[in-house]
């Protein structure tokens, strides 16, 4: 018998403790699993945070009865690393910890009784035949600038170290073909995965396609809120096992468990889109710079207009700057700007 604290999705800034019986559960716990608990009346999914051999709860309150945990979710354990995550995020936002796990699990794990169904789902999915495509790698050309900014990332991975970039660009001059050059260097190591967070959901399909035609042979996954629940449930539970080696997701996916995360690139870093305004509030783009300094993998940020604080950091030394002045397209020219009176013309 052990003694169990699991967090649970209510706004508590607490654990709630409950009993594990191995004759019942058939296995020992384990920090991360997601479990069946009753909570109040209901039966509700938690995360197992601490396990203890003996109860927290005094001898002498005997009117105080430990409820068990009832079963375990059809997914492994959500890894140390991104506990760690979890717990940073909740005491920078003041949230509790379960609102702020269980805001990076699709909604339906929340409920124990759709456990079956999703794995049933999800076998369903696996044991369909993917059509294979045959794919042709889009042949890029690039221009000095961009072959110095592709070197430079190529060297800060070989070094194994956490290191913020920041990718500066004009428009159309290649900061995507750039960072896709770089990711498709990584992940040659099938073992490796890569998140690349964009502000928008109507941003995801057109680089989804880019990704595709660049990354040729990568298993890409797309995370955004406009998934159906069983896209949404198939895509968090392969990631979760490693297999989708290139993440697309808007902001929500910066808590995605991913296990074997090496590098996040964070495109049009400037925009306020990366910041939650309801519910738990957070900044995305923060959270992705934390994550990559606890993991010691890079990061780069991309735009055109970087944010202040980003530009700050830049004169400051603490972030690097990889710069690209020119249009990547030969024969192209930035276009010219002349700014009109009205008041003159009217």
């Amino acid at each position: 018998m052990y003694f169990v604290k699991v967090a649970i999705d209510v706004p508590l800034y607490k654990l709630f403790e409950y009993s594990w019986d191995t004759t019942e559960l058939f296995v020992k716990p384990e920090i991360g699993q997601i479990v069946e608990v009753e909570f109040g009346r209901k039966k509700t999914a938690g995360i197992l945070i601490e396990i203890n051999n003996e109860s927290s709860i005094k001898k002498d309150e005997k009117s105080y009865s430990i409820k068990k945990v009832i079963n375990l979710a059809p997914c492994q354990p959500i890894e140390p690393k991104e506990l760690k995550l979890y717990q940073f995020a909740s005491k920078y936002y003041l949230r509790p910890l379960g609102e702020v796990i269980f805001s990076s699990i699709p909604s339906e794990w929340k409920n124990p009784t759709n456990w079956e169904k999703i794995k049933k789902s999800i076998t369903k999915r696996e044991g369909k035949k993917q059509k294979v495509e045959e794919a042709t790698a889009k042949i890029l050309s690039f221009n000095d600038e961009q072959l110095k900014a592709i070197e430079i990332l190529n060297e800060i991975t070989r070094s194994t170290n956490y290191e913020i970039s920041l990718l500066k660009g004009i428009t159309g001059s290649g900061k995507t073909a750039v960072y896709l050059e770089w990711i498709k260097n990584i992940t040659e190591d099938q073992n490796k995965q890569c998140l690349i967070l964009v502000p928008e959901i109507n941003l995801t399909p057109q680089l989804e396609q880019t990704v595709k035609s660049i990354c040729i042979n990568r298993d890409v996954v797309i995370l955004h809120s406009n998934l159906t629940p069983s896209e949404r449930n198939h895509a968090w539970l392969k990631i979760q096992k490693g297999s989708g080696q290139i993440i697309v997701g808007t902001r929500l996916s910066v808590f995605t468990p991913i296990q074997n995360l090496s590098a996040i690139v964070i495109d049009e870093e400037h925009d306020n889109s990366y910041k939650q305004q309801d519910g738990m509030r957070y900044s995305a783009r923060d959270v992705a710079v934390w994550r990559a300094a606890n993991l010691k993998i890079p990061v780069l940020l991309c735009s055109a207009t970087p944010s202040l604080e980003t530009w700050q950091k830049v004169l400051e030394k603490k972030v690097r700057l990889l710069e690209l002045s020119k249009r990547a397209r030969p024969g192209s020219t930035i276009p010219k700007i002349e700014i009109v009176d009205i008041k003159k013309e009217i």
